[in-house]
Protein backbone atom coordinates (compact mmCIF):
# COMPACT_ATOMS: atom_id res chain seq x y z
CA UNK A 1 0.00 0.00 0.00
CA UNK A 2 2.78 2.42 0.92
CA UNK A 3 4.52 1.84 -2.40
CA UNK A 4 1.38 2.47 -4.45
CA UNK A 5 0.71 5.75 -2.63
CA UNK A 6 4.31 6.85 -3.17
CA UNK A 7 4.13 6.11 -6.90
CA UNK A 8 0.88 8.04 -7.12
CA UNK A 9 2.54 10.93 -5.29
CA UNK A 10 5.51 10.87 -7.70
CA UNK A 11 3.24 11.08 -10.74
CA UNK A 12 1.03 13.84 -9.33
CA UNK A 13 1.49 17.34 -10.75
CA UNK A 14 3.02 19.87 -8.36
CA UNK A 15 -0.06 22.08 -8.10
CA UNK A 16 -2.41 19.24 -7.19
CA UNK A 17 -3.52 18.91 -3.57
CA UNK A 18 -3.27 15.93 -1.24
CA UNK A 19 -7.05 15.73 -1.49
CA UNK A 20 -6.87 15.14 -5.24
CA UNK A 21 -4.45 12.24 -4.66
CA UNK A 22 -6.79 10.81 -2.02
CA UNK A 23 -9.74 11.13 -4.43
CA UNK A 24 -7.92 9.08 -7.07
CA UNK A 25 -6.75 6.24 -4.84
CA UNK A 26 -10.14 5.91 -3.10
CA UNK A 27 -12.12 6.29 -6.32
CA UNK A 28 -14.16 9.47 -5.99
CA UNK A 29 -16.84 9.46 -8.69
CA UNK A 30 -16.21 12.88 -10.19
CA UNK A 31 -15.21 13.94 -13.67
CA UNK A 32 -12.43 16.13 -12.28
CA UNK A 33 -10.93 13.05 -10.62
CA UNK A 34 -11.19 11.03 -13.85
CA UNK A 35 -9.46 13.82 -15.76
CA UNK A 36 -6.73 14.32 -13.13
CA UNK A 37 -5.99 10.60 -13.13
CA UNK A 38 -5.87 10.40 -16.91
CA UNK A 39 -3.49 13.28 -17.58
CA UNK A 40 -1.19 12.27 -14.70
CA UNK A 41 -1.03 8.63 -15.86
CA UNK A 42 -2.57 7.43 -12.58
CA UNK A 43 -5.90 6.09 -13.83
CA UNK A 44 -4.89 2.43 -13.14
CA UNK A 45 -4.52 3.41 -9.48
CA UNK A 46 -8.01 4.90 -9.40
CA UNK A 47 -10.09 3.15 -6.69
CA UNK A 48 -7.23 0.81 -5.81
CA UNK A 49 -7.80 1.49 -2.09
CA UNK A 50 -11.51 2.36 -1.74
CA UNK A 51 -11.56 1.78 2.03
CA UNK A 52 -8.50 3.86 2.84
CA UNK A 53 -9.27 6.50 5.48
CA UNK A 54 -7.79 9.99 5.34
CA UNK A 55 -5.62 9.59 8.44
CA UNK A 56 -3.92 6.42 7.17
CA UNK A 57 -3.57 8.00 3.73
CA UNK A 58 -1.70 10.99 5.16
CA UNK A 59 0.62 8.68 7.08
CA UNK A 60 1.40 6.73 3.90
CA UNK A 61 1.80 9.92 1.89
CA UNK A 62 4.27 11.41 4.35
CA UNK A 63 6.39 8.28 4.69
CA UNK A 64 9.99 8.45 3.50
CA UNK A 65 9.70 5.39 1.27
CA UNK A 66 11.75 6.09 -1.88
CA UNK A 67 9.85 3.63 -4.06
CA UNK A 68 10.87 3.49 -7.70
CA UNK A 69 8.03 3.83 -10.19
CA UNK A 70 7.74 0.26 -11.46
CA UNK A 71 4.22 0.47 -12.90
CA UNK A 72 3.79 0.52 -16.69
CA UNK A 73 1.72 3.43 -17.90
CA UNK A 74 -1.69 2.51 -19.27
CA UNK A 75 -4.52 4.38 -20.95
CA UNK A 76 -8.21 3.73 -20.41
CA UNK A 77 -7.92 1.33 -17.46
CA UNK A 78 -8.76 1.71 -13.78
CA UNK A 79 -7.75 -0.65 -11.00
CA UNK A 80 -11.21 -2.24 -11.00
CA UNK A 81 -11.28 -2.70 -14.77
CA UNK A 82 -7.91 -4.46 -14.56
CA UNK A 83 -9.24 -6.68 -11.76
CA UNK A 84 -12.36 -7.45 -13.80
CA UNK A 85 -10.21 -8.27 -16.83
CA UNK A 86 -8.21 -10.81 -14.84
CA UNK A 87 -11.39 -12.22 -13.26
CA UNK A 88 -12.77 -12.73 -16.78
CA UNK A 89 -9.62 -14.67 -17.67
CA UNK A 90 -9.91 -16.71 -14.47
CA UNK A 91 -13.50 -17.70 -15.25
CA UNK A 92 -12.74 -18.46 -18.91
CA UNK A 93 -9.86 -20.73 -17.89
CA UNK A 94 -12.10 -22.47 -15.38
CA UNK A 95 -14.93 -22.98 -17.89
CA UNK A 96 -12.62 -24.35 -20.59
CA UNK A 97 -10.80 -26.63 -18.13
CA UNK A 98 -14.05 -28.10 -16.81
CA UNK A 99 -15.41 -28.47 -20.35
CA UNK A 100 -12.34 -30.35 -21.55
CA UNK A 101 -12.63 -32.61 -18.50
CA UNK A 102 -16.33 -33.18 -19.23
CA UNK A 103 -17.37 -31.84 -15.84
CA UNK A 104 -20.47 -29.66 -15.62
CA UNK A 105 -20.72 -29.47 -11.82
CA UNK A 106 -18.49 -26.78 -10.36
CA UNK A 107 -18.79 -23.47 -8.56
CA UNK A 108 -17.87 -20.46 -10.77
CA UNK A 109 -14.84 -18.59 -9.49
CA UNK A 110 -16.83 -15.34 -9.55
CA UNK A 111 -20.44 -14.42 -8.84
CA UNK A 112 -20.23 -11.29 -11.03
CA UNK A 113 -23.15 -11.76 -13.43
CA UNK A 114 -21.75 -9.40 -16.07
CA UNK A 115 -18.50 -11.35 -16.21
CA UNK A 116 -20.38 -14.65 -16.25
CA UNK A 117 -22.47 -13.49 -19.22
CA UNK A 118 -19.40 -12.23 -21.05
CA UNK A 119 -17.53 -15.51 -20.58
CA UNK A 120 -20.61 -17.49 -21.60
CA UNK A 121 -20.74 -15.57 -24.88
CA UNK A 122 -17.00 -15.82 -25.45
CA UNK A 123 -16.98 -19.56 -24.76
CA UNK A 124 -19.83 -20.03 -27.24
CA UNK A 125 -17.84 -18.14 -29.88
CA UNK A 126 -14.76 -20.25 -29.18
CA UNK A 127 -16.71 -23.46 -29.71
CA UNK A 128 -18.19 -22.15 -32.94
CA UNK A 129 -14.77 -20.96 -34.15
CA UNK A 130 -13.10 -24.16 -32.91
CA UNK A 131 -10.46 -22.12 -31.08
CA UNK A 132 -10.70 -23.67 -27.60
CA UNK A 133 -7.27 -25.28 -27.91
CA UNK A 134 -5.82 -21.89 -28.83
CA UNK A 135 -6.50 -20.57 -25.33
CA UNK A 136 -3.76 -22.72 -23.81
CA UNK A 137 -1.23 -21.41 -26.33
CA UNK A 138 -2.13 -17.80 -25.56
CA UNK A 139 -1.94 -18.42 -21.82
CA UNK A 140 1.48 -20.02 -22.16
CA UNK A 141 2.71 -17.03 -24.17
CA UNK A 142 1.21 -14.58 -21.68
CA UNK A 143 2.71 -16.16 -18.60
CA UNK A 144 6.10 -16.53 -20.26
CA UNK A 145 5.98 -12.77 -20.89
CA UNK A 146 4.96 -12.07 -17.29
CA UNK A 147 7.70 -14.39 -16.04
CA UNK A 148 10.30 -12.42 -17.96
CA UNK A 149 8.99 -8.97 -17.02
CA UNK A 150 8.07 -9.34 -13.36
CA UNK A 151 10.22 -9.60 -10.26
CA UNK A 152 7.50 -11.67 -8.58
CA UNK A 153 5.11 -13.30 -11.09
CA UNK A 154 2.17 -14.63 -9.11
CA UNK A 155 -1.06 -14.33 -11.10
CA UNK A 156 -0.85 -17.99 -12.14
CA UNK A 157 -1.51 -18.96 -8.52
CA UNK A 158 -5.02 -17.57 -8.89
CA UNK A 159 -6.09 -19.70 -11.85
CA UNK A 160 -8.73 -22.36 -11.20
CA UNK A 161 -9.60 -25.46 -13.21
CA UNK A 162 -10.56 -29.11 -13.08
CA UNK A 163 -8.90 -30.75 -10.07
CA UNK A 164 -6.82 -27.58 -9.54
CA UNK A 165 -8.09 -24.84 -7.25
CA UNK A 166 -7.00 -21.22 -7.11
CA UNK A 167 -4.87 -20.17 -4.16
CA UNK A 168 -5.93 -17.43 -1.77
CA UNK A 169 -3.82 -14.31 -1.21
CA UNK A 170 -2.91 -15.69 2.21
CA UNK A 171 -1.61 -18.90 0.62
CA UNK A 172 0.37 -16.95 -1.96
CA UNK A 173 1.85 -14.92 0.88
CA UNK A 174 3.12 -18.12 2.49
CA UNK A 175 4.44 -19.54 -0.79
CA UNK A 176 6.34 -16.37 -1.73
CA UNK A 177 7.36 -15.37 1.82
CA UNK A 178 5.88 -11.94 1.20
CA UNK A 179 3.54 -9.98 3.45
CA UNK A 180 -0.07 -9.59 2.35
CA UNK A 181 0.60 -5.94 1.50
CA UNK A 182 3.59 -6.92 -0.64
CA UNK A 183 1.54 -9.61 -2.41
CA UNK A 184 -1.14 -7.01 -3.18
CA UNK A 185 1.44 -4.62 -4.61
CA UNK A 186 2.98 -7.31 -6.83
CA UNK A 187 -0.53 -8.21 -7.99
CA UNK A 188 -0.98 -4.56 -8.94
CA UNK A 189 2.22 -4.58 -10.98
CA UNK A 190 1.27 -7.87 -12.63
CA UNK A 191 -2.19 -6.58 -13.57
CA UNK A 192 -0.59 -3.59 -15.31
CA UNK A 193 1.66 -5.90 -17.35
CA UNK A 194 -1.13 -8.36 -18.09
CA UNK A 195 -3.57 -5.75 -19.40
CA UNK A 196 -0.91 -4.07 -21.50
CA UNK A 197 0.13 -7.43 -23.00
CA UNK A 198 -3.28 -8.82 -23.90
CA UNK A 199 -4.38 -5.53 -25.47
CA UNK A 200 -2.37 -6.76 -28.46
CA UNK A 201 -5.12 -8.44 -30.48
CA UNK A 202 -2.69 -9.97 -32.98
CA UNK A 203 -0.83 -11.92 -30.29
CA UNK A 204 -3.85 -12.60 -28.08
CA UNK A 205 -6.99 -12.85 -30.27
CA UNK A 206 -8.87 -14.69 -27.49
CA UNK A 207 -7.50 -13.10 -24.32
CA UNK A 208 -7.84 -9.61 -25.78
CA UNK A 209 -11.61 -10.17 -25.74
CA UNK A 210 -11.40 -10.50 -21.96
CA UNK A 211 -10.36 -6.86 -21.53
CA UNK A 212 -12.96 -4.96 -19.50
CA UNK A 213 -13.59 -1.23 -19.75
CA UNK A 214 -14.11 0.88 -16.62
CA UNK A 215 -17.72 1.32 -15.55
CA UNK A 216 -19.41 4.55 -16.61
CA UNK A 217 -21.36 6.84 -14.32
CA UNK A 218 -25.10 6.48 -14.96
CA UNK A 219 -25.65 9.87 -16.59
CA UNK A 220 -22.55 9.38 -18.73
CA UNK A 221 -23.98 6.06 -19.90
CA UNK A 222 -27.22 7.74 -21.02
CA UNK A 223 -25.17 10.29 -22.98
CA UNK A 224 -23.21 7.42 -24.54
CA UNK A 225 -26.45 5.73 -25.64
CA UNK A 226 -27.56 8.96 -27.25
CA UNK A 227 -24.25 9.38 -29.07
CA UNK A 228 -24.49 5.83 -30.42
CA UNK A 229 -27.91 6.64 -31.87
CA UNK A 230 -26.97 10.13 -33.08
CA UNK A 231 -23.19 10.39 -33.57
CA UNK A 232 -23.44 13.92 -35.01
CA UNK A 233 -25.72 15.39 -32.35
CA UNK A 234 -24.48 18.71 -30.96
CA UNK A 235 -23.49 19.12 -27.33
CA UNK A 236 -25.96 21.98 -26.91
CA UNK A 237 -28.83 19.84 -28.23
CA UNK A 238 -27.99 16.97 -25.87
CA UNK A 239 -27.80 19.39 -22.97
CA UNK A 240 -31.21 20.85 -23.82
CA UNK A 241 -32.83 17.41 -24.05
CA UNK A 242 -31.43 16.36 -20.68
CA UNK A 243 -32.06 19.77 -19.11
CA UNK A 244 -28.44 20.18 -18.06
CA UNK A 245 -25.69 22.67 -18.86
CA UNK A 246 -23.46 22.02 -21.92
CA UNK A 247 -20.39 21.63 -19.69
CA UNK A 248 -22.11 18.63 -18.03
CA UNK A 249 -22.30 16.90 -21.41
CA UNK A 250 -18.68 17.88 -22.04
CA UNK A 251 -17.73 16.12 -18.80
CA UNK A 252 -19.60 13.01 -19.99
CA UNK A 253 -17.73 13.08 -23.32
CA UNK A 254 -14.40 13.41 -21.52
CA UNK A 255 -15.25 10.39 -19.38
CA UNK A 256 -16.19 8.37 -22.47
CA UNK A 257 -12.81 9.05 -24.06
CA UNK A 258 -10.84 8.57 -20.85
CA UNK A 259 -12.46 5.18 -20.26
CA UNK A 260 -12.08 3.98 -23.84
CA UNK A 261 -15.68 4.05 -25.06
CA UNK A 262 -15.09 6.69 -27.74
CA UNK A 263 -12.01 6.99 -29.93
CA UNK A 264 -12.56 9.60 -32.65
CA UNK A 265 -11.25 12.90 -31.28
CA UNK A 266 -11.81 14.84 -34.51
CA UNK A 267 -15.22 16.35 -33.62
CA UNK A 268 -13.80 17.76 -30.38
CA UNK A 269 -10.10 18.53 -31.01
CA UNK A 270 -9.24 20.98 -33.81
CA UNK A 271 -6.45 19.76 -36.06
CA UNK A 272 -5.08 23.27 -36.50
CA UNK A 273 -2.80 24.09 -33.60
CA UNK A 274 -2.98 20.64 -32.03
CA UNK A 275 0.68 19.80 -32.67
CA UNK A 276 1.74 23.01 -30.92
CA UNK A 277 -0.58 22.38 -27.95
CA UNK A 278 0.66 18.79 -27.69
CA UNK A 279 4.27 19.95 -27.64
CA UNK A 280 3.48 22.56 -25.00
CA UNK A 281 1.74 20.03 -22.77
CA UNK A 282 4.51 17.44 -23.05
CA UNK A 283 7.09 20.13 -22.28
CA UNK A 284 5.26 21.48 -19.22
CA UNK A 285 2.56 19.05 -18.06
CA UNK A 286 2.73 20.48 -14.53
CA UNK A 287 1.17 23.76 -15.64
CA UNK A 288 -2.44 24.58 -14.80
CA UNK A 289 -5.11 24.70 -17.51
CA UNK A 290 -5.13 28.51 -17.31
CA UNK A 291 -1.52 28.57 -18.53
CA UNK A 292 -2.47 26.70 -21.71
CA UNK A 293 -5.65 28.72 -22.18
CA UNK A 294 -3.62 31.92 -22.17
CA UNK A 295 -1.13 30.43 -24.63
CA UNK A 296 -3.92 29.12 -26.90
CA UNK A 297 -6.79 31.64 -26.47
CA UNK A 298 -8.76 30.33 -29.46
CA UNK A 299 -9.19 26.97 -27.75
CA UNK A 300 -11.97 26.39 -25.23
CA UNK A 301 -11.16 24.75 -21.90
CA UNK A 302 -13.07 21.67 -23.08
CA UNK A 303 -11.01 21.45 -26.27
CA UNK A 304 -7.78 21.79 -24.29
CA UNK A 305 -8.81 19.03 -21.88
CA UNK A 306 -9.83 16.79 -24.77
CA UNK A 307 -6.47 17.48 -26.43
CA UNK A 308 -4.62 16.42 -23.27
CA UNK A 309 -6.56 13.14 -23.18
CA UNK A 310 -5.68 12.61 -26.84
CA UNK A 311 -2.00 13.24 -26.07
CA UNK A 312 -2.02 10.63 -23.30
CA UNK A 313 -3.62 8.09 -25.61
CA UNK A 314 -1.13 8.79 -28.40
CA UNK A 315 1.82 8.45 -26.03
CA UNK A 316 0.45 5.16 -24.72
CA UNK A 317 -0.25 3.81 -28.22
CA UNK A 318 3.29 4.70 -29.29
CA UNK A 319 4.72 2.83 -26.28
CA UNK A 320 3.01 -0.38 -27.40
CA UNK A 321 4.67 -0.48 -30.81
Amino acid sequence: MERAVQILKQRTFNYKTEKSIFNIITGKKSHQTFFDACIQDTLPLYQSMPNLNSQTFLQLLQSSDNTSDSLPKLFGHTYMSMRDTFTTIQLLVQVVSQYISDNAKYLPITSNLNIQQKVKGLFKEMKEEETISQLEDELMTLFEVLESELEVPLLHYYLDGYDEHAYTRQQVSLITSLSLKEVWFHELIALHHLVKAISNQDTYPLLSRCVEKPTLLHQTFTTYQQLLKEPDVKIEDMAARKNVKPNTIEDHILELFIKGYLHDFRPYVPSEGYADLKAAFLKAPNQRLKYFKEAFPDWSYFQIKMAFVKVRKEVYDASRK
